[in-house]
């Protein structure tokens, strides 16, 4: 799988707040460079119980509103679920810094269908470390047509006041702690290793903890730490519709939890 980056504009009116590629990408570098900052400074003032809440963080935002929203919800309709939680899905989404569910959507929707491909967004083959790590990604396959089924009225105010809503919640978290504001900054920062082991990693047979359950047409990989943070990637790759990504029985998918709670 891929965490996307960009976003889709289609014949909206833009403003400083959309999810576009520039908007995403600047966000994303500004929170993750306070968020090195703030690592820095917690270690030194011993301030270890902020870092637990980084990581906290992370680990909602990894299996709620990414896995189990932006994934396997927006991106791949793996399940349905009511209204309440569909909204509420939208409104956690850009938490994640990987765009909004429309630009997530196409990213993630061409890297299934040109997999492994030199029109691949990130291929490890064609892109190289480099340019995964820093989302200089190839968005030649990225077309509009991937947004089928997304325009839905929530998607899509999600998508068009995107940053507003990253601020509104940082503005919160300061309000309540400005230090909370830094640990989620950090966690930030820790979502920029998980999108390297997704986008790259999962992708490079021979890896010392990568395995394959399936033959598939691709190089998708499973990964020990990737799965239990969410993404079993060859697993996904085998069967992209599936909510549960578990096939064997230690390969716990902590999203399919949550899920099991809000599907219909």
């Amino acid at each position: 799988m891929g965490c996307a980056v960009t976003g889709y504009q289609g014949d909206q009116k833009m403003n400083i707040f959309v999810a576009s590629t520039k908007t995403v990408l600047i966000n994303k570098e500004f929170l993750q460079l306070i968020g090195l900052a703030a690592l820095i400074y917690f270690i030194y003032a011993d301030l270890y119980s902020y870092l637990v809440w980084a990581v906290a963080f992370r680990l909602v935002i990894e299996y709620i509103p990414h896995h189990a929203g932006l994934h396997r919800y927006f991106t791949h309709h793996s399940y349905k679920t009511n209204k309440f939680w569909h909204i509420l899905l939208c409104l956690m989404s850009p938490l994640v810094g990987a765009g909004s569910p429309i630009g997530y959507a196409v990213v993630h929707r061409a890297h299934h269908k040109y997999s492994d491909k030199e029109l691949d967004p990130h291929s490890p083959k064609f892109q190289g470390l480099f340019n995964v790590i820093m989302l200089r990604w190839n968005f030649k396959g990225v077309v509009p047509k991937l947004t089928e089924n997304l325009k839905d009225p929530w998607v899509m105010l999600v998508h068009r006041w995107y940053l507003l809503i990253i601020i509104i919640f940082c503005t919160a978290l300061a309000l309540v702690d400005p230090l909370l504001f830094l640990s989620y900054c950090i966690a930030m920062l820790i979502g920029k290793l998980y999108m390297l082991s997704n986008n790259y990693i999962c992708h490079l047979p021979g890896f010392y903890i990568n395995y394959r359950n399936f033959d598939t047409p691709d190089t998708s990989q499973n990964n020990i730490i990737n799965g239990w943070m969410g993404d079993w990637h060859n697993n996904h790759h085998a069967s992209p519709g599936d909510w549960n990504q578990q096939v064997r029985w230690w390969e716990w998918d902590v999203p399919s939890l949550f899920i099991r709670l809000i599907k219909k």
